[in-house]
């Protein structure tokens, strides 16, 4: 058993040489769940915040900046634009029926932590989070990254739509 970033190996050799064999053990895990599923669901959620902001810019709507996701929604379920209403439901979609939601409540944690949660080890508190449901899912995993495409794939549909109608009634003014 080796120990490389504080990360626990059991390889199997097949060379004989064992700096070798974790060489390609790496390289061949580079791609994996393992190494890229925080990255993408932080990029994700960070993405899903950073619409909710452009929106509230589009439509001039002041805010106290923060990451929270669930008070930029609320700041835009204020608006009284109708032709925002499947915007804001492919958001809650998102929020409520997303496969990542999991790894929030073993951390005793809500969609507004994703930004400690899944940048840092360790809470504003100090409280450790875990990742373990985010990793290694395989098959499952792979599941909740086709789930989550396809909620990027609605928001951003409605958003076209929504941004179209913005346009089409500046037309029309």
């Amino acid at each position: 058993m080796e120990n490389r970033n504080n990360m626990n190996f059991s390889i199997i050799s097949s060379t004989g040489d064992k700096e070798k064999d974790m060489e390609i053990h790496l390289e061949n895990q580079k791609w994996s769940d393992i190494n890229i599923s925080l990255p993408v669901i932080f990029c994700f959620y960070h993405g899903v915040e950073l619409f909710l902001k452009a929106i509230l810019f589009d439509l001039d709507v002041k805010y106290k900046p923060n990451h929270k996701i669930t008070d930029l929604l609320n700041k835009l379920e204020d608006q009284s634009d109708d032709s925002l209403n499947k915007v804001i439901l492919a958001f809650k979609n998102i929020m409520t029926n997303n496969p990542f939601n999991q790894h929030f409540l073993e951390n005793k944690k809500g969609i507004n932590e994703f930004y400690h949660i899944l940048k840092y080890a360790e809470d504003l508190k100090g409280n450790y989070t875990t990742i373990g449901s985010l990793l290694s899912n395989e098959k499952e995993g792979l599941e909740n990254f086709k789930t989550i495409r396809s909620q990027i794939h609605r928001l951003k549909a409605e958003l076209i739509e929504w941004r179209k109608s913005q346009i089409e009634s500046k037309h029309e003014n």
